[in-house]
C-alpha cells in the first residue's frame, strides 16, 4: 500500500494500546483528587437543603439548580456565575440552570479544594439572592 493511510491503522492500534497501558497510572493519579471532589459535591447538594441536585462520576461532576421554573433556574445560575467571578473562580455554565467542574487528572487536590471552598460561598451568595421556599423544588 503506498498512500496517506498506509499503515494508519496500524499506528492507530499501538496508540490505542499505549494508551489503555497507560489508564492505571493515570487512574491513580486521578483517584485522591476524584474523592474530594465526589466527597465535596454530595456536601454542596446537602447543604443546599434541595436546592442543588449533584451528578457526576470521577473527575466529571456536574450540579442542576431545582426549581421548578426553567426562568428562575437560569435567573441563578446567572446570579451564581456572577458570584463566581467575585470569589475567583469559573465553573463550566450549564444553559439549563446549573454548571458542570471537569478538572485535569493531574489536578493538586489542595487547589481542588480551595476551588469547591469558592464555588461553595458563590452557591450561597448566589442563594441569598434569588431566594425560593420548598414549594419551588422541581
Amino acid at each position: 500500500e503506498i498512500h496517506t493511510y498506509a499503515a494508519s491503522s496500524h499506528r492507530a492500534l499501538a496508540a490505542a494500546a499505549a494508551t489503555l497501558d497507560a489508564l492505571p497510572d493515570l487512574l491513580r493519579l486521578a483517584r485522591p483528587a476524584a474523592d474530594l471532589l465526589e466527597t465535596r459535591m454530595l456536601e454542596l447538594q446537602d447543604a443546599s437543603r434541595g436546592r442543588l441536585l449533584c451528578h457526576g462520576l470521577g473527575l466529571m461532576r456536574g450540579a442542576i439548580f431545582a426549581h421548578r421554573d426553567p426562568a428562575q433556574r437560569r435567573r441563578l445560575a446567572d446570579a451564581f456565575q456572577h458570584a463566581c467571578r467575585a470569589h475567583s473562580v469559573l465553573p463550566y455554565d450549564v444553559p439549563v440552570g446549573g454548571f458542570m467542574i471537569t478538572p485535569p487528572y493531574d489536578v493538586d487536590p489542595a487547589l481542588l479544594d480551595e476551588a469547591l471552598r469558592r464555588i461553595a460561598a458563590a452557591l450561597q451568595d448566589a442563594f441569598a439572592l434569588v431566594p425560593w421556599d420548598d414549594a419551588d423544588l422541581g
